[in-house]
């Protein structure tokens, strides 16, 4: 099994996905930090500044720089997946993404934020082509019984490239000169991926249907073929859930930092990351220990019940919390940093089981179609919720009390899914009286109570 690891059909597709994670993920944190650093200059009146106040808002305009176009654009990726063969389709997906890394350093170089957010969104664009491409490949690329190591091996270096690319996209926009050698890492990197893109092995589909260009109706559609799949769309909307919340978190964390802990850039580079290595190790965590649990039900109704406990204890101590005289990265900070940590590692436990119930759940001949309705949900549910970030900060109520609806949220959550568990067992009852049961097919993650055994 090992040997996978040293074959093209693992290298050159892990090297595709992860070293273009790392780049989406050191720009968005380069720009979120040049664009809110730059908040209180008058537009035009310095590097990076915007419009309208924009910049007070950074987390948010950035993030919906990637979710929006996932949303408008995952209706035809999905198709255009299952049209094309995906690994010619990889392979111009990667250098399509060098020209828009090359665009984006440029964006960088002269210090312009509105045309770096339009690069932004041109990389979500493709990030929106390329999602269902890579998970409809990987049952392609290998075995049933590889499956299963593969998510897990891909899924460690995908921590590892959006870890990376947060730490060195915030830490190098921080230095002097620090803008050019950003231009200079993304260019680098789009090159590699592009040149792992152009080694993966041939992945031929059939092809048969016709592309539908009328967006709105072919994501309406989209979605009605995932609701029809056995088990699949509490899965999707899970999956959903977790984007949701976790751009939610991100956009604002920014204020949060500047507002409650008093603290500059270098102090929101560290949340950022922490955040995404919380996230990171949650997924390590929860593939670990995943198996021991006989419904996934239960296992996801516990990672969201910890993320509520989690994101209360991190609403109650910011509400007059002072950083050390030691600094934010002090072992006295350390509870604050426990805290943060917790809660992005709750979130990350709770969509592992969704995301492995949805690719095993998923008809191989419409697979990139629901991981395209997937995308589609994902982008909607993550712009809605940065862009519910901006009125709730002009309120002029603190930026930590979002910590708080993200409880009362998640516990909303729990109850939800505890009623769905009661009326699935009433369902079950009913059929050992020979009555259908109308739920079991909808059932979170109903896959994995028979793997797991």
């Amino acid at each position: 099994m090992s040997s996978l690891f040293l074959e093209r059909r693992f290298w050159a597709l892990c090297g595709a996905q992860n070293l273009g994670a790392f780049a989406d993920n050191a720009l968005r944190q380069a720009t979120i930090l040049a664009i809110f650093g730059a908040a209180a200059a008058g537009y035009g009146t310095a590097d990076f500044s915007m419009p309208w106040g924009w910049g007070n808002y950074a987390g948010s305009i950035v993030s919906m720089g990637f979710t929006i176009s996932i949303l408008i654009f995952s209706p035809l990726s999905g198709q255009i997946a299952d049209l094309v063969d995906r690994d010619i389709l990889v392979r111009k997906l990667k250098f399509i993404e060098l020209a828009l890394m090359s665009y984006a350093a440029l964006c960088f170089a002269i210090g312009n934020g509105p045309q770096l957010l339009f690069a932004l969104f041109l990389m979500g664009t493709q990030s929106a082509f390329f999602s269902p491409v890579r998970t409809s490949l990987m049952p392609q690329y290998y075995r049933k019984e590889e499956l299963t190591l593969a998510n897990g091996v891909f899924n460690a270096v995908l921590f590892v490239a959006i870890v990376s690319g947060l730490g060195i996209g915030g830490a190098l926009i921080q230095l002097e000169g620090g803008r050019i050698m950003i231009s200079g890492l993304l260019v680098v990197v789009a090159a590699l991926g592009a040149l792992f893109a152009t080694q993966c092995p041939p992945a031929k589909v059939d092809g048969k249907e016709r592309l539908d260009l009328n967006l709105p109706v072919v994501g309406v559609r989209l979605f009605d073929l995932a609701r029809l799949q056995s088990g699949v769309l509490y899965p999707m909307l899970g999956i959903g859930w977790f984007w949701m919340m976790n751009a939610a978190s991100l956009a604002i964390l920014p204020n949060v930092v500047r507002d409650n802990l008093e603290a500059g850039l270098g102090t929101i580079n560290l949340c950022l990351a922490i955040s995404a290595l919380g996230a990171g190790l949650g997924s390590l965590v929860a593939g670990i220990i995943f198996g021991r649990f006989r419904d996934s039900l239960n296992f996801a109704g516990w990672a969201a019940g910890a993320n509520a406990i989690a994101w209360l204890i991190a609403w109650a101590v910011l509400g007059d919390y002072r950083i050390p005289e030691s600094g934010f990265a002090s072992f006295a900070n350390a509870p604050l940093i426990l805290i943060l940590l917790a809660a992005a590692m709750t979130n990350g436990m709770f969509v592992v089981p969704l995301m492995a119930a949805l690719q095993s759940r998923a008809p191989n001949d419409v697979r990139a179609k629901i991981m395209g309705a997937s995308n589609m949900t994902n982008g909607g549910l993550a712009t809605l919720a940065a862009l519910a970030i901006i009125p709730f900060l002009g309120t002029g109520l603190s930026p930590h009390h979002v910590f708080l609806i993200f409880a009362v949220m998640q516990a909303g959550l729990l109850f939800f899914m505890w009623k769905r568990k009661a009326a699935i067992r009433e369902a079950a009852r009913g059929e050992d009286e020979g009555l259908p049961n109308p739920l079991t097919e909808d059932i979170i993650t109903p896959a994995f109570s028979e793997s797991s055994k």
